[in-house]
């Protein structure tokens, strides 16, 4: 059993289904609220985490909640969770985060992050204890400054995933080369690939992959493409219908990140193709319950 450490913003979830895609100037109807309990605890990072719980591994957070009751009730929650807690920064005189998440009849979605009164420089040195004494690390998206530190002191032994979002404000394109650069595993889905181009270039992403960093990406019913040793493979799926998908991603990944650590030959295509299977498993258990 390893000890995974995951950064990345801890959200309340605010998930609807709209009646027909927004657009400038015109007013967009809820027809459904997908969120239950409503607000729902989210963000990548607790996902990440309560997916490796549920896969046997000790999982470790570092983020950041506001002093509000909804941050107390979030805290309390993932300590009963079993998750640890320690590096769990309390932001005082802070609201909690949240999100928005519009779902159009497509399947496509738009995301508004509040981050609210959120405001962080680095990282505690709470968080770096929890850092430094992990098996594994997780990247998600949170704040950039926190990011930065994070991958400039992180020990060079400890395998990095980045999980990859499209967030300008969280990812600027040098911060996405640091990524990119110190990453073992990175995790994106089809849309987010476009946005990894758009900020570092198609071609410093080939140079990336045959340098020897494993690529994992979903592309809904299309199945996932990895890509090992600059050699890529196409895993099948069998397709899920699901009203709302958020965290699948998450729980995805999760799997992923635990069947790897769970292997001495972490980086050989075998592996990396089986873990894949076990996240997609895990993917559609998390859809269809």
């Amino acid at each position: 059993m390893s000890t995974i450490a995951v950064s990345g913003y801890a959200t309340f979830d605010y998930a609807m289904a709209l009646c027909h895609p927004l657009q400038v100037n015109q007013t967009a109807v809820v027809k459904r609220r997908l969120s239950h309990p409503w607000p729902r605890q989210g963000g990548c990072a607790p996902n990440i985490a309560r997916g490796l719980l549920a896969e046997g591994h000790q999982a470790a957070l570092v983020t950041w909640l506001g002093s509000d009751d909804l941050g107390s009730m979030y805290l309390n929650d993932l300590r009963l969770e079993g998750i640890g807690v320690e590096g769990v920064e309390i932001m005082v005189d802070a609201r909690t985060a949240c999100t928005y998440l519009l779902y159009d009849d497509d399947g496509s979605t738009s995301c508004i992050l509040d981050m609210s009164d959120h405001v962080s420089t680095g990282l505690t040195e709470s968080q770096w204890r929890v850092l430094n004494t992990a098996d594994w690390m997780c990247v998600t998206v949170g704040p950039r400054h926190a990011t930065s530190e994070l991958l400039t002191r992180l020990r060079p032994d400890i395998p990095l995933v980045f999980s990859v979002k499209a967030d300008h404000d969280a990812f600027p394109p040098q911060l996405m080369r640091k990524c990119l650069e110190r990453a073992a595993i990175v995790a994106l889905n089809n849309a987010e690939r476009g946005f990894l181009e758009a900020s570092v270039g198609a071609g410093y992403l080939r140079q990336v992959a045959k340098g020897g960093t494993i690529f994992i990406e979903t592309r809904g019913a299309h199945g996932v493409r990895i890509v090992v040793a600059g050699a890529e493979e196409i895993v099948p799926v069998k397709p899920v219908i699901a009203k709302d998908t958020t965290g699948a991603g998450d729980r995805f990944l999760a799997a992923v990140i635990a069947a790897l650590a769970n292997s001495q030959e972490r980086y050989e295509p075998k592996v990396v193709k089986n873990a894949v299977r076990s996240g997609i498993a895990a993917a559609r258990t998390y859809l269809l319950a």
